[in-house]
């Protein structure tokens, strides 16, 4: 079965999203030991290869024109572990476990949004302050909608939420993919071993970096919500195979699943990789981002990624780099 995107760019996915051959199974996400004013959400039901957007701002609220710095102490934890979803050997998906007033619950760790945010039921529209959730032993306060879709339950947890870039600002952070940890402030970020530094820039809180593709120059997003990356504007080669789906705009549009070639540097890789002869919601993107954006650097592409957004510093370790220093 042929996995659809978990979260392309900017937007969620709110429809099922399958291959010719295999039906959505169903499965809603039960979040009904959220508190009161957090109550249960949308009873969209998602299977394990529904293709979610869970970081696009709502529509009457803008997100910050800039996030030069995140200004915020470093975290009192140095390491979070996080629950991994894999097909055939690569992680497509992490989600963080988050203590709120509800209860425990899982949070889609989505790099392409600029704040991590709590799921509301239709008609609570957007709320500045809907929760802190404690990722370990470090609170965060989170902002909920109701504009979200849903996903099945993660090992148990209900998906309640998502994890934004706001956990990656936080200091010196190293996610490491097969790992499933984000740690703060690890003793391997001044070598950062076998990663590649990038020429990149925080906008609106979204990293966006200087890759390649098929020796293309592209300005992507890095976007840990997205099992695999993306290529907007392309056109599918020989034997890519078709994965339709509908966007958050309610778009239908097919996107083609094969590989490519991904630079990072002077370095490149063979990854599987979405092709998308358009994607309204990414070049919505666009414009608000106020750049021309090629696609996105997805999760199975990534060993490990190293960001201090003080420092300057955006470095990925690409995924399928021979055995070494961990």
């Amino acid at each position: 079965m042929i996995p659809c995107l978990r979260r392309l760019v900017a937007a969620a996915l709110t429809a099922a999203c399958t291959d010719a051959a295999t039906p959505a199974p169903t499965d809603a996400t039960d979040v009904a030991d959220l508190p009161a004013d957090v109550a249960e959400g949308p009873d969209t039901a998602e299977g394990p290869d529904t293709a979610q957007a869970l970081d696009v701002p709502p529509p009457d609220v803008a997100p910050p024109a800039d996030i030069a710095h995140t200004d915020t102490a470093a975290p009192p934890c140095t390491e979070l572990s996080l629950v991994a979803q894999t097909w055939e050997g690569a992680t497509t998906a992490l989600y963080a476990i988050g203590t709120h007033p509800g209860g425990e619950g899982a949070f889609h760790l989505d790099s392409a949004s600029y704040t991590s945010l709590l799921f509301l039921p239709a008609g609570a529209g957007w709320r500045d302050h809907a929760a802190d959730v404690a990722f370990g032993c470090q609170t965060v306060p989170v902002p909920g909608w109701d504009g979200l879709g849903t996903l099945p339950d993660v090992e148990g947890y209900p998906v309640v939420g998502m994890a934004g870039s706001d956990l990656l600002r936080l200091g010196r952070s190293r996610l490491d993919v097969p790992g499933a940890t984000l740690a703060w402030d690890p003793q391997d970020f001044d070598t950062r071993p076998g990663a590649i530094a990038l020429e990149h820039e925080w906008v609106q809180g979204e990293l966006l970096v200087q890759v390649s593709f098929d020796g293309e120059p592209v300005t992507a997003v890095v976007d840990t919500g997205a099992a695999h990356t993306l290529w907007l504007g392309r056109e599918p080669a020989p034997g890519d195979k078709p994965v339709t789906t509908e966007d958050a705009l309610g778009n239908p549009l097919t996107v083609w699943l094969g590989t490519a070639t991904l630079g990072l540097g002077d370095q490149s890789r063979t990854v599987a990789m979405f092709k998308a002869r358009s994607f309204p919601v990414l070049e919505e993107t666009e414009v608000r981002l106020g750049r021309d954006l090629g696609g996105l650097v997805g999760l199975s592409a990534i060993d490990r990624l190293y960001v201090d957004e003080a420092g300057g510093v955006a470095a990925i370790r690409p995924a399928g780099l021979a055995a070494g220093p961990r």
